[in-house]
């Protein structure tokens, strides 16, 4: 019998181990195929994830921002600011370097240094449910004294309102 051929005379005999040879090659190559693309795929969702994660981490920040500034500007009102914005971005710049504890330490340290900027206690303890236009102005001059005295301590318009209309009346 002679090499290549098949039993009966047949051309051939090497033929199937050379293409099983070739398949072997031929679906090594394929999976090593299929392993690059998948590589690609799993480098491509890592940067995604990696997205994904800052976004998460960025969103989470600005929540927690806005629920610190919302926990300030209740504070605020309570204590009797006139301007809740501009005492609020006072005590944002005065918190940046403390922590979340030491507010209503801030909101007093800012009430000593801008008493401008809240309401006057005595005001708001003598007029309670008075409008700013009340004719609730006293006439003497001991009064009209108290009240320029309080306009000046504390600065507030209302008690200054008060402090024009009785001298306003005097005359």
């Amino acid at each position: 019998m002679l090499e290549g051929t098949l039993p009966g005379g047949e051309p051939g005999g090497e033929a199937p181990a050379a293409e099983g040879a070739r398949r072997a090659v031929s679906e090594e190559i394929n999976w090593r195929g299929r392993a690059l693309e998948a590589e690609g795929k799993l480098s491509e969702l890592e940067r995604a994830l990696a997205d994904l994660r800052s976004t998460l981490e960025q969103t989470r920040d600005a929540l927690d921002a806005n629920e610190r500034r919302r926990q300030i500007e209740i504070a605020v009102a309570g204590a009797g600011a006139i301007d809740v914005e501009t005492v609020t971005m006072l005590i944002d710049a005065a918190m940046k370097d403390r922590p979340p504890e030491e507010l209503a330490t801030v909101i007093e340290q800012i009430q000593r240094q801008k008493p401008f900027l809240f309401e006057s206690r005595t005001a708001a303890a003598t007029t309670a449910g008075a409008g700013v236009m009340s004719a609730e102005v006293s006439s003497g001059g001991d009064a009209l004294a108290a009240l320029a005295e309080e306009a000046r301590a504390t600065g507030d318009r209302r008690a200054l309102l008060r402090y024009l209309q009785a001298r306003r009346s005097n005359q």
